[in-house]
């Protein structure tokens, strides 16, 4: 008797530990896989950061990038110069009597 005893309560504290490290085991998982995506994140972000750096280098210390960038984006043009904006052309609307002409010819 007294073995079947050490047994019970031999399983009694095995569940006990269970119940106490299982909820933290999970949320260590979980903040192993944000702390990977975020990981991820600032590598991306790094990256991003060297392209504006070498973007704002760029635009500081070449002008002729500078004025590409000023035409392109802003509009900007030189003195005397004039812009033309060439817009896409909408498809005009056939009649349907028209259509059907011309399918019969």
């Amino acid at each position: 008797m007294p073995n079947r005893i050490k047994i019970i309560i031999l399983v009694v504290i095995l569940f006990l530990l269970l119940a106490i490290f299982i909820p933290g085991y999970s949320k260590l998982q979980k903040l192993k896989s944000a702390k990977q995506g975020l990981t991820k994140k600032i590598e991306k972000l790094k990256i991003e950061n060297i392209q504006l750096t070498r973007e704002v280098k760029k635009l500081k210390e070449d002008p002729l990038y500078l004025e590409k960038v000023a035409r392109k984006e802003m509009g900007i043009s030189k003195k005397g110069e004039v812009i033309y904006k060439l817009l896409p052309a909408e498809p005009v609307p056939v009649p349907a009597e028209a259509g059907k002409a011309r399918s019969g010819e």
